[in-house]
């Protein structure tokens, strides 16, 4: 059975600067895997590669066990990602917004989808509101039903707690936790709080390399502080 997601030595320059060093790492359909590391270890570099935002300088990107191209509209209709950048247009709407995205994925039913993904990140109410009046908290959420709307199976997520207060982070991963599409979710984090609690495993990255990986057997917030430090200090 193919990988859902699988990289095969992924290597990313900037000029001479290295941000991806031969990144070989497979993640199994439907598991919750969490990118940990300092600023700069290649958190974001490899999320922007599998994304397709970024191309690799080397190396290769396999999705179901298919590589993906450039150009495989297919392979990137299968990913979701939330980032730093919200890709929504502040002068629209929420469901504007939607209905523009939802016509780049073809969506059959669109108005139904919307409604549905609205509500689920609780911005139904709003959904006439221009996105240029939301709080950080609800533009996240909408970035988020952006992410969801076409229900892909592959959700990429780049520190999404990032400026949220604790009532929408917990909102945040109970709508990743809860959505009903079978999905393989990768996202970078800096809380060890929430990664003990929503991972399945997870691994440690520095200087553009993966150079800790191990699965989430009910390890506690202390225990993962410790082994992060232990890695980043070369005693693990």
């Amino acid at each position: 059975m193919s990988y859902a997601i699988e990289c095969k030595d992924l290597t990313k320059r900037f000029g001479d600067f290295k941000a991806l060093k031969n990144v070989n790492l497979s993640v199994d359909k439907n598991r919750i895997l969490a990118i940990l590391g300092h600023n700069g270890a290649g958190k974001s570099t490899l999320i922007r590669v599998l994304s397709t935002i970024m191309h690799p300088t080397e190396g290769k990107v396999f999705i179901d066990g298919k590589e993906l191209k450039e150009d495989d509209t297919l392979l990137r209709s299968k990913i979701g990602l939330l980032s730093h950048n919200s890709y929504l247009y502040s002068n629209l709407s929420a469901k504007e917004n939607l209905k523009f995205y939802s016509s780049l994925y073809n969506l059959k039913d669109p108005d139904k989808r919307i409604d549905e993904i609205l509500k689920k990140v609780n911005l139904y109410d709003r959904r006439n509101d221009r996105v240029g009046t939301y709080s950080r908290g609800m533009t996240q959420r909408l970035s988020l039903a952006r992410a969801l709307l076409h229900q892909p199976s592959i959700l990429l997520l780049d520190e999404p707690e990032t400026g949220l207060d604790r009532d929408s982070m917990e909102l945040l991963w109970e709508i990743v936790r809860t959505d009903d599409t079978e999905r393989t979710v990768i996202f970078t984090s800096h809380n060890f709080q929430s990664t003990v609690k929503i991972c399945d495993e997870f691994i440690i990255m520095k200087k553009g390399s993966v150079v800790h990986r191990q699965d989430n057997n009910g390890i506690t917030e202390s225990d993962l502080e410790k082994i992060y430090s232990e890695v980043n200090e070369g005693k693990k």
